[in-house]
């Protein structure tokens, strides 16, 4: 990987590579990562959207195998603000690296242990469900506060509030202000209809607009699109019935390193 890393990270790249097995491997082939071209997609992918609009490069999977503390790295370079992971520890990992500034939002569940563990070290939780919300509640202590972003279900039916759950999660964070709602978001089941008639996109949007309506605060930030919504809704963002969810918060993956999507045609 041929990067220019901060010394912190340098040191912590080669204390975690000291505690590593080196394993057998006769293979004389490599992957080279071009930090450039990442940066270049980078800003390709931002200047899609308004500046101010939420936007979190996801770096889950070891920033899908390209390696997560250099791509984190030439993110901060970039002025990148949020990053996305999947799982809990790869939030710590990032941390651990030096990582101290920039916010890290995961994406995947916690029990009380992670709970504990995202006030430690300062970590973001998406919440897709009550057990979450109590976990955090049963962890924080008297000094604390948290920030939260609700994961709400439009159809993907994977993790995700329901509609119907709006009423009892208002009243849980009234009674427990120090857990600071501070956006909403959703999952795309396929942003690769975008366009189509009968678009499932289409209806995912209209029912996140649906839900964004009940949470009036004007401070909330929305974030919807993969790397194919992303692309997909910023093609349609000056027709209808589209542009009316232009711009809306985004978290591309695989478009930053280099991979597009294919959208389905009308046929």
């Amino acid at each position: 990987v041929k990067t220019v890393l901060t010394p912190q990270v340098r040191k912590q790249i080669e204390k975690l590579t000291k505690k590593m097995r080196p394993s057998l491997n006769f293979r004389h082939t490599f992957a080279e990562i071009n930090i450039s071209h990442l940066k270049h997609n980078l800003r390709q992918l931002r200047n899609l959207v308004p500046e101010g609009t939420f936007f979190c490069p996801m770096v889950k999977s070891y920033a899908y195998g390209h390696g997560d503390l250099q791509v984190v790295s030439a993110l901060i370079e970039e002025g990148v603000t949020d990053v996305g992971v999947a799982l809990l520890e790869e939030g710590v990992r990032l941390r651990e690296a030096g990582f101290k500034k920039i916010n890290i939002n995961v994406f995947g569940p916690f029990d009380l242990e992670g709970a504990k563990t995202l006030f430690k070290y300062e970590l973001t939780p998406m919440i897709s469900d009550f057990r979450q919300l109590r976990f955090l509640q049963q962890s924080i202590l008297s000094e604390q506060q948290i920030e939260i972003h609700l994961k709400m279900n439009t159809g993907m039916n994977r993790l995700g509030f329901s509609s119907m759950e709006i009423p009892e999660i208002k009243q849980f964070l009234n009674e427990f202000p120090r857990i600071k709602l501070r956006g909403l978001c959703t999952h795309l089941s396929k942003g690769e209809d975008m366009g189509c008639e009968g678009s499932f996109s289409l209806k995912q949007l209209q029912e996140f607009e649906k839900i964004t309506n009940q949470f009036p605060q004007n401070n909330l930030v929305t974030h919807v699109l993969n790397s194919s919504g992303l692309l997909g809704l910023f093609t349609l963002s000056q027709q209808e019935p589209w542009q009316r969810y232009w711009p809306v918060g985004v978290r591309p993956g695989i478009a930053l390193y280099g991979v597009l999507p294919s959208f389905k045609s009308e046929k």
